[in-house]
């Protein structure tokens, strides 16, 4: 425990005193992974239903963007197709 009276690099520190300090992401981060992993297929099939289900919103939502911010798009799409590829192309 550091003098502030956080318990950093443990999820009591992320969670209850809201600390967001590297050690304390760490271990989040760890403990997020670890989950995932331990239900991967069961997050996966959440994941798969919920598009399934919000599919129109998810479309909606999009297509607002993209007109929302057209010419970033376009911006971006000309910087991608314009610069020359790296490496030993």
């Amino acid at each position: 425990m550091s003098g502030d009276g956080i318990p950093h690099g443990t999820l009591s520190g992320y969670s209850y005193h809201r600390c967001r300090c590297d050690e304390c992401r760490a271990v989040k981060t760890a403990k997020v992974r670890a989950n995932f992993e331990r239900n991967r297929e069961k997050v996966k099939a959440k994941s798969r239903d919920w598009a399934a289900a919000n599919a129109e919103r998810r479309r909606q939502t999009n297509k607002a963007y993209r007109a929302a911010n057209a010419e970033v798009i376009a911006a971006r799409k000309r910087e991608y197709y314009e610069t020359p590829p790296r490496g030993n192309c």
